[in-house]
């Protein structure tokens, strides 16, 4: 799918979200280094769009949202 290989190599991580307990989504965490995402930590979604295609992900940011 274009627009993964642009960003090589990401964090991805396990949401759990809190308007839905027990769901967990697999989600790449942009802009983050591996030790700075911890289990419990917070984290807020945005939907962005994929160069060279007309797909939109959910990605998530550690920190305040």
């Amino acid at each position: 799918m274009p627009g993964y290989l642009e960003d090589l190599p990401y964090v991805v991580g396990l949401i759990d979200l809190d308007e839905q307990a027990g769901l967990r989504l697999p989600a790449r965490i942009p802009d983050a280094s591996p030790s700075s995402v911890k289990l419990g930590c917070r984290a807020h979604v945005e939907i962005v769009p994929l160069p060279g295609g007309d797909f939109h992900v959910p990605v998530f940011r550690v920190g305040a949202g």
